[in-house]
Parts: C-alpha cells; sequence; structure tokens
C-alpha cells in the first residue's frame, strides 16, 4: 500500500511492520531485520517503529479532535452571522 494522504500513513505502516515480523521470523535471533536510517547513519529497531508509529497515531488523534473543534465553532459562528443578518429585515418589518 503506498501512501496517499494522511489517512494512509497508519495503515501502510502496520503493513510494513506485519512484514519487518515475518522478515525477523525467518532471520536467525541474533540478527533481526534493521532499517538504516541514511540522514544519521543509525539504524533503528522495530520496537523503536513501533514507538514512532504510536507517536504519530495520538498526534493524528489530537489533529482530527481540533478540526473537529473547529468544524463546531464553524457552525456556531455561521449560526449567528444568520441571526445577525437577518435582523435587519425584522426591524424594516417592524418599521413598515
Amino acid at each position: 500500500m503506498a501512501i496517499t494522504g494522511p489517512a494512509s500513513y497508519i495503515p501502510t505502516i502496520n503493513e510494513l511492520l506485519s512484514h519487518w515480523a515475518a522478515c525477523n521470523t525467518a532471520l536467525p535471533p541474533a540478527s533481526p531485520f534493521l532499517l538504516h536510517l541514511p540522514a544519521t547513519n543509525t539504524m533503528m529497531p522495530r520496537s523503536q517503529f513501533v514507538a514512532l508509529r504510536d507517536s504519530l497515531q495520538v498526534q493524528q488523534g489530537v489533529v482530527q479532535g481540533c478540526l473537529t473543534d473547529q468544524q463546531v465553532a464553524l457552525g456556531a459562528i455561521n449560526l449567528q452571522k444568520a441571526n445577525l443578518l437577518a435582523r435587519p429585515a425584522n426591524l424594516q418589518a417592524l418599521a413598515a
């Protein structure tokens, strides 16, 4: 599965982790597969990658919560705006 957007990160990572576990099963226990990070020239074990995935999942939840709060606030603002825009028409009707 390829990364196609923000929602595809966790499923793609989960697929990679599944494949990683299968590779580790096939490898000798003394030499499990390690992910090479070229930027720092270091190796990452599967457990550290899982921790990064978990952190990403938490952060995605926080962002989703903020987006939901923003949509709720926008809905409230739109209702207030509609009420304010209706007031001049109501005042004109009373004056007539």
